[in-house]
Formats: C-alpha cells, sequence, structure tokens
C-alpha cells in the first residue's frame, strides 16, 4: 500500500469514521473513491462504517450503510441502488479455509467470494452476510 493511501485509510479510520455522518458523509464517499472505490451518489454512510478493500467496493445510487456497519469487499462487493445495510451488519467477501479437518483454521488460507445485495434489499440490524451470497432485489434479512 503506498504512503498516500495509508495517509488517506488513517484519515478514514481515526477521524472521519468518529465524526457525526452529517458531517461527513460527503467527504468519506470522496475519500474512498479516491481509494478506488466505485460510489455513486446519494449514498449516506453511518457514523463508525469500516470498509476493508475499497478498490473492490461498489455503491450503487441511494445506498444506505448505518452506524457501525463493516464491509470486506476485499472479494468484491456490490451494492444495489437503494439498498440498506443496518446498524452493526457486517457483510464478508473474504473469511478462512476450513475444508481440512484436523488442521488449525488459520494455517489452511484464506478464500474470497464476491457478494451482492440487490436493489432496494434491506440487510437487517446486526446480520452477517458470508462471502459469495447473493441477496436478491427486494429481499428483507433479519438477524
Amino acid at each position: 500500500m503506498s504512503l498516500m493511501n495509508r495517509m488517506l485509510e488513517a484519515i478514514d479510520t481515526y477521524i472521519l469514521r468518529c465524526l457525526p455522518a452529517k458531517i461527513v458523509s460527503r467527504l468519506r464517499v470522496r475519500l474512498w473513491r479516491g481509494m478506488g472505490a466505485r460510489v455513486d451518489a446519494h449514498v449516506v454512510i453511518g457514523t463508525g462504517v469500516r470498509v476493508v478493500g475499497k478498490p473492490g467496493l461498489v455503491l450503487h445510487s441511494g445506498v444506505s450503510i448505518a452506524r457501525d456497519a463493516t464491509l470486506d469487499a476485499r472479494g468484491g462487493l456490490t451494492l444495489e441502488r437503494s439498498a440498506l445495510i443496518g446498524f452493526e451488519s457486517v457483510l464478508l467477501t473474504s473469511t478462512h479455509n476450513s475444508g481440512d479437518i484436523g488442521v488449525p483454521i488459520q494455517t489452511q488460507g484464506m478464500f474470497s467470494r464476491a457478494t451482492t445485495v440487490g436493489e432496494r434489499a434491506w440487510i437487517g440490524a446486526r446480520v452477517i452476510v458470508q462471502p459469495g451470497v447473493i441477496i436478491g432485489a427486494d429481499a428483507i434479512i433479519g438477524s
């Protein structure tokens, strides 16, 4: 990671992420775009939202992400038009391999799969979405 990207990541993580959403949502959108994310117009980002792997993130118009959500975009994460992500939800695109019984999970490596949340879908509070899941348009997912 370049020095500039490390500086931008530090600004996002330690400064903008901690300020009220109304003040910094637009700044975070611009910052994330500068770090490789594709973020369309009219996206709302709540306080404390964390993104890992910004170059793999695609947020279409009208997306709303509530406070303290975590988005893992390392394997490719797309939130379609007007998708709503509830507070403290976690959307994953990457996790540990676990197929070798008797072998410690931490030594089995990682895998990534793209994850998509469809148009107007609502991911409720504290939901965990696993790598490779495709959530259809207008779906409602509860914890």
